[in-house]
C-alpha cells in the first residue's frame, strides 16, 4: 500500500500545492457549464426529474413493506434500522399514506446527498467539479431511483455523504470537534443500514497511511465513534429484546447462504455492477481509480479509502450465491467525486472524451431514462415488468368486497343459528347441512365432508382480517395493505407458522384464533401447496373467485396477465 502512503506532516490544513485553486484550468471562464453555480441549476433539474418520477410510477412492493414499517414505528426492524420508517412517518404527515407520502423525505435526502459531495468536489477540485459530480450521480440509475426511494439506500448515502464530509473537514481544519459531529453521522448511517458499518476500516484505513495519522493518537476519533455507538442505541435495545434476531439475520445467515463459491457468479455481480450503477461511467470510473491509485493528492487517497474497503469486500462476496447489487453502492459515492476530478483535470483521453461529448452523454441517458419511466409507469410491450407492482387498486377494492361479503354472511349466519337454536362456540355454528374443506380435500373443488359440517360466522369479538400470500414472502401482504391502507388488518405467511420478515413479529396467531379471513393468492406454482395450508390452518375454506390482470395502461401491444385467487375463510385456527 505504498502507493497510498503520504509522508507525515504536523501542519493539519492542505498544503498550498495541494489547494484546488492551483489545479490548471479548474476554474477558467467558458460557457454556464463552467459557471461557478452551475452545479445548482443540474441540481434543481434532476430533482425535478426525481419528483415527476415519484409522482407518476406506482409504488414497488418494497416501498410498500417500508411503508409498513412506518405505519408500525419500532426502535428497529428484523431486517433494516429504523431510519427509513422514521422518514417515511414524516412525509406521511405532508401527503398523507400515498406514493409521495412515501417518497418525499428520501427525495430530501437525495437533495442533501448532491450537495454534500458537490461540496466536497468543489473543495476538493474546483468550481465545475461540482456541477460533474451533481451529473455523474445522475448517470448512476440506482443512486437516481433507489437513492432517491422509500428504500433505506436514501437515508445511507446521505448519511454515509454527512459522515466522510465532516472527516474530511477535522481533517483540513484540524479541529477535533469535527470528529464527533462525524460520529453522529456515522450513527445515524448505521441506523439506516448496516453496511454503513464499512466507514469505520476506511477512515481509519486513511488515517494509518497518511500524514494525518496523528489522529490516531488523539481521543477525537474514539469520541467520535462512542457518539456513533450512542446513536445506534435503539438498534441494540431491539435487537437485545429480540434475541438479537436481525444481527444474526444480516450476519450469520448471510454467511450461512454464502455457502459456495462460483467464478461465474463473480462475472454476474461485476456486470451487475456495470449496468445497475456505472452503465454509462464505467470507462471514466476505471481511469479515476487509476489516477486517484498512483495520485500523490491527499484528497485522491482519501476518497480512494472510502471505495476500497467496501466495494472489495462485496466483490469477494460476489462470488457467493449470497449477495444483492446495492450492498456496495455507498462507495460509488467517492468514486464519483474522484470521476469529477478526473474529468475537470482532462488528462487523460477518456477523461477528455467525457468532458467534450457531456451533451450527447446526456442525450443519451435522457433517452433511456424516458423508456425507463415510461416502462415503469405503464409497461412498455416485450418487457418484462416490474414484478408484483400493477392492479393492486383492483386487488384491494375485490378484497374489501370479498370481507364485506363475509361480514355480511357472518350477520347472517349468527341469526339464522339463533333462529334455529343451534349452538355456537367461539363464533362457530354447527349445522349438519353446511359444507367445508377437510384436510384432504382441495379447495378449488370444495366437497361435502363426511362429519359434522361447520360454517364460521362472523365473531361478535373482531372483524375479518386479510391474509395475502405471493410467491415471495412479502410483497403481497404489503401491496394489499398499503392499497387497503390498513396496515393492521393485513398478515402474511407467518400465520401458517413461515417465517416471513418483520411480518413475524407484526402477527400475532393466537389473537386472530377464530376470526374469519379474506384470502389472496397469488397464482403460481405452490397453489395447491398453500392450498393446503389454508385447508391445515382453518374450519372451512370457500372459493369466492379469480381476478386475471392485464399488466400495462398502454393501448396497444400484447400485455402479459396475473392471476390472483380469492377465498372466504372461516375460523382460523392458528399455529399448528
Amino acid at each position: 500500500m505504498d502507493s497510498l502512503s503520504l509522508s507525515r506532516s504536523s501542519r493539519s490544513t492542505l498544503q498550498p500545492e495541494l489547494r484546488p485553486s492551483t489545479l490548471s484550468g479548474l476554474n477558467s471562464p467558458g460557457p454556464p457549464f463552467h459557471q461557478k453555480h452551475f452545479w445548482l441549476v443540474a441540481l434543481l433539474a434532476v430533482t425535478a426529474v426525481r419528483f415527476l418520477m415519484a409522482w407518476i410510477i406506482p409504488i414497488s412492493p418494497e416501498e410498500a413493506y417500508h411503508w409498513n414499517f412506518a405505519r408500525h414505528l419500532d426502535w428497529s426492524y428484523y431486517d433494516h434500522p429504523p431510519m427509513l420508517a422514521w422518514a417515511i412517518a414524516a412525509g406521511r404527515l405532508i401527503f398523507g399514506d400515498t406514493e409521495l407520502g412515501v417518497r418525499l423525505v428520501p427525495l430530501l435526502f437525495s437533495i442533501g446527498t448532491a450537495v454534500l459531495l458537490a461540496c466536497l468536489a468543489r473543495r476538493s477540485y474546483g468550481d465545475r467539479a461540482a456541477a460533474w459530480t451533481v451529473l455523474l450521480l445522475a448517470l448512476n440509475p440506482c443512486v437516481l431511483v433507489i437513492g432517491a426511494w422509500g428504500f433505506p439506500d436514501a437515508p445511507l448515502l446521505f448519511f454515509w455523504s454527512l459522515t466522510l464530509t465532516l472527516v474530511w473537514r477535522a481533517l483540513e481544519r484540524g479541529q477535533g470537534a469535527w470528529w464527533l459531529g462525524a460520529g453522529a453521522a456515522l450513527g445515524a448511517a448505521m441506523l439506516s443500514k448496516y453496511t454503513a458499518a464499512f466507514l469505520v476500516p476506511s477512515v481509519f484505513g486513511y488515517l494509518i497511511f497518511s500524514r494525518h495519522r496523528r489522529w490516531l493518537a488523539t481521543p477525537w476519533p474514539y469520541l467520535g465513534g462512542l457518539i456513533a455507538l450512542l446513536v445506534f442505541m435503539p438498534v441494540l435495545y431491539w435487537n437485545w429484546a429480540h434475541d438479537w434476531a436481525s444481527f444474526r439475520f444480516q450476519s450469520t445467515a448471510r454467511f450461512a447462504a454464502a455457502n459456495d463459491f462460483k467464478w461465474r457468479a463473480g462475472g454476474v455481480f461485476l456486470g451487475e455492477q456495470w449496468l445497475a450503477i456505472l452503465p454509462l461511467t464505467l470507462p471514466l470510473g476505471i481511469v479515476a481509480f487509476w489516477q486517484a491509485l498512483r495520485s500523490s493528492r491527499t484528497e485522491d487517497h482519501f476518497l480512494l479509502w472510502l471505495f476500497l474497503p467496501m466495494i472489495g469486500f462485496f466483490w469477494m462476496f460476489g462470488f457467493t450465491p449470497s449477495y444483492h447489487v446495492l450492498w456496495a453502492l455507498p462507495a460509488y459515492l467517492s468514486l464519483t467525486v474522484l470521476m469529477a476530478g478526473a474529468v475537470v483535470g482532462g488528462q487523460t483521453m477518456v477523461a477528455r472524451l467525457y468532458r467534450d461529448q457531456i451533451k450527447w452523454i446526456g442525450a443519451a441517458a435522457a433517452c433511456v431514462l424516458v423508456l425507463s419511466v415510461s416502462h415503469a409507469a405503464w409497461v412498455l410491450p416485450g418487457i418484462s415488468p416490474l414484478r408484483e407492482t400493477y392492479g393492486w387498486d383492483l386487488i384491494a377494492a375485490r378484497a374489501k368486497a370479498e370481507r364485506e361479503m363475509l361480514l355480511a354472511s357472518g350477520a347472517s349466519k349468527v341469526k339464522k343459528a339463533e333462529d334455529r337454536g343451534s349452538t355456537i362456540e367461539d363464533g362457530i355454528s354447527f349445522d349438519s347441512s353446511s359444507r367445508m374443506l377437510d384436510s384432504q380435500s382441495s379447495i378449488l373443488d370444495p366437497r361435502p365432508s363426511p362429519g359434522p359440517g361447520m360454517a364460521s360466522v362472523a365473531s361478535d369479538r373482531s372483524s375479518p382480517f386479510y391474509l395475502a400470500i405471493g410467491n415471495r414472502s412479502y410483497p403481497c401482504p404489503s401491496q394489499l395493505a398499503f392499497h387497503l391502507n390498513a396496515p393492521e388488518q393485513v398478515h402474511g405467511s407467518s400465520l401458517f407458522g413461515i417465517r416471513n420478515l418483520q411480518y413475524q413479529y407484526w402477527s400475532h396467531p393466537e389473537e386472530l384464533r377464530g376470526q374469519d379471513a379474506v384470502i389472496v393468492l397469488e397464482s403460481g406454482i405452490n397453489d395447491a401447496w398453500i392450498c393446503g395450508l389454508l385447508a391445515q390452518h382453518f374450519q372451512s375454506v370457500e372459493p369466492a373467485g379469480e381476478l386475471i390482470l392485464p399488466v400495462g395502461k398502454l393501448p396497444f401491444g400484447r400485455k402479459r396477465q396475473v392471476r390472483y385467487l380469492f377465498f372466504r375463510a372461516h375460523g382460523y385456527q392458528g399455529l399448528q
